[in-house]
């Protein structure tokens, strides 16, 4: 069945700018390096024309940025944003979308079926020179204009300008051109190729990897995208001087997409940091540098950078998708975070093994989000923490290494420890001598057993300790103290054990 160029868009520039936002890893990178030094970025939201979903797609060095954005209608349209406003570039239809945006400001894309310049507020539909079913992918900044069209059977790339076209190649999906007219893409069996004067080359690929796609090239020849095993493996790579470089992801997990490269070697793109969370990342000086979401996406991406520094990034929330302008202002993070502990805690312990203890841990860290800190205490929250003084370490660290530590001990109240509370809760109720005076004996014979191991002893003196309560209840204590001594003198029982 012969696929119409939207319905390829659609699976195939679409697929690589949205539906790889749900593809999960499927391998683990052995070349995993971390930035030491974070970076910080300033942040611009760049709205939308009046729908819930804006895709930036491309940046140029003027700062203007296009892509497409949902209307409140929930049509898809080309956008054009700068200074602070989104243009919509109009559609021939009901779907348009700009992939790449030159520093003359003209952007391509397509609109309908329909390869499309626009420029100087003027749409120009250049299906009516290279042909319908097509669209255009990539500009210079020479006005070279380069994409793919549907030539009886077969999809063809092509190369424009200034009226006219050629084909460059009869099974070609291009990506990207640079100033030297060099043209990175893919083949429909995927294998990342480039095009220059004429030849098409396969790029390299990492061994026992074979499929890969060229999603960007630079003006210095660089190219990147990814290879794998299978057409769902994403590792990240880059194409440089006849090398082919895998380059280190996330965690170590081999789930990575290099979208765009600007003239100082800067990759930007989106890395998996497990299989539900997926970050904004930069690789520059060969390390990964995660520059994590927008306003808390699990889903966050990166989708070009300029040689400003500026990043065009997306957050997907639900069925939303923000759209956001970084700019890069690396900084040395060298202050750990601050850890908020609990002072020492005392529980008494409810059986011999001792008691289930909760406690709370924060940190604050004026560099980073809550989120963005990560604590690990030991024992955890929640651990049943045996009878005696047990100390919890804490340590809190920040997406820059810093780290800070600390403790804070749990007390757990064993059966004399909570004899003495008892007598202690006895002497607060000033019964009368006599009264008082039996009931400080059987609770001393139970600690002189409780010294001995005398289990036996200690118990039998608990049961007839609760049964001089019971008797007192009403007279000389009220039934409110009797139940606080009864209950008391029941738990003491099961700590030690008592049958």
């Amino acid at each position: 069945m012969k696929l119409s160029i939207n319905s390829k868009i659609t699976q195939i520039f679409l697929s690589l700018l949205i539906s790889i936002i749900i593809a999960t890893p499927l391998s683990i990178s052995p070349h995993v390096v971390y930035a030491q030094n974070p970076i910080t970025h300033s942040v611009i939201d760049l709205g939308s024309l009046g729908g819930n979903y804006t895709d930036p797609v491309a940046i140029n060095d003027n700062g203007i940025v296009v892509g497409g954005s949902r209307t409140a209608s929930g049509e898809t349209h080309a956008f054009m944003w700068q200074n602070n406003s989104m243009t919509d570039l109009g559609t021939n239809g009901e779907f348009s979308i700009a992939y790449q945006v030159n520093n003359n400001n003209q952007a391509v894309g397509v609109s309908n079926s329909h390869a499309m310049l626009w420029q100087n507020g003027q749409k120009i539909d250049l299906s009516t020179v290279v042909g319908p079913n097509s669209t255009a992918t990539g500009i210079n900044n020479f006005g070279q204009i380069v994409g793919t069209v549907d030539v009886g059977a077969q999809h063809r790339g092509f190369l424009y300008q200034n009226g006219s076209f050629i084909y460059i190649s009869s099974d070609l999906w291009p990506s990207g051109i640079n100033d030297q007219g060099v043209v990175s893409g893919f083949t429909s069996d995927l294998r990342a190729v480039e095009w220059q004067d004429g030849i098409l080359t396969y790029l390299p690929n990492i061994p026992d990897q074979t499929f890969s796609q060229a999603l960007n090239i630079g003006n210095d020849g660089s190219i990147v995208g990814y290879s794998g095993i299978t057409h769902a493996s994403y590792n990240p790579i880059l194409w440089k001087n006849d090398q082919v470089t895998e380059l280190p992801a996330l965690g170590g997990l081999a789930g990575a997409i290099p979208r765009d490269v600007n003239d100082s070697g800067e990759i930007v793109g989106d890395g998996w940091l497990s299989t539900s969370k997926r970050d904004a990342v930069l690789w520059q000086d060969g390390q990964v540098i995660d520059l994590g979401s927008v306003n808390g996406s699990n889903f966050s991406g990166a989708r070009s950078i300029n040689n400003k520094q500026q990043i065009t990034v997306f957050g997907d929330i639900n069925s939303d998708r923000i759209a956001q302008i970084w700019t890069l202002n690396p900084t040395l993070d060298t202050t750990p975070p601050v850890l908020n502990l609990p002072d020492s805690i005392t529980q008494d312990a409810t059986n011999s093994l001792g008691a289930t203890v909760h406690y709370t841990v924060t940190a604050t860290d004026p560099d980073n989000t809550l989120s963005e800190i990560t604590i690990n205490c030991s024992p955890v929250s929640g651990s049943i923490f045996p009878i005696g003084t047990t100390t919890v370490n804490c340590s809190a660290s920040d997406p820059a290494g810093n780290m800070s530590n600390g403790s804070f001990d749990v007390v757990i109240k064993g059966a004399s420890g909570q004899i003495t509370d008892l007598t202690n809760l006895l002497n607060s109720f000033n019964l009368s001598g006599g009264g008082q005076n039996s009931f400080d004996v059987k609770l001393q014979n139970i600690l002189t057993a409780l010294s001995t191991n005398d289990t036996s002893t200690a118990c039998g003196s608990l049961t007839a300790f609760i049964n001089e309560v019971n008797a007192k209840s009403g007279k000389t204590l009220t039934t409110t103290q009797a139940i606080q001594l009864i209950n008391s003198a029941d738990q003491i029982k099961m700590v030690i054990g008592c049958q």
